[in-house]
């Protein structure tokens, strides 16, 4: 499950040094961009595809 290893990284967060806590953080930016992305994308095609109908 993604979302608990998530969950442990940000646990972890508090025991990393900065560097790693910036490298984990824009990792999960990228993570989060990109469900944003396939969301959106998921709207879409729904919402044209029921627009056919």
């Amino acid at each position: 499950l993604p979302e608990v290893s998530y969950a442990l990284r940000r646990a972890n967060l508090a025991t990393l040094d900065d560097d790693q806590r910036l490298e984990v953080s824009m990792e999960d930016d990228l993570i989060m961009s990109r469900k944003l992305k396939i969301e959106s994308q998921k709207s879409k095609t729904s919402s044209s595809s029921s627009s056919l109908r």
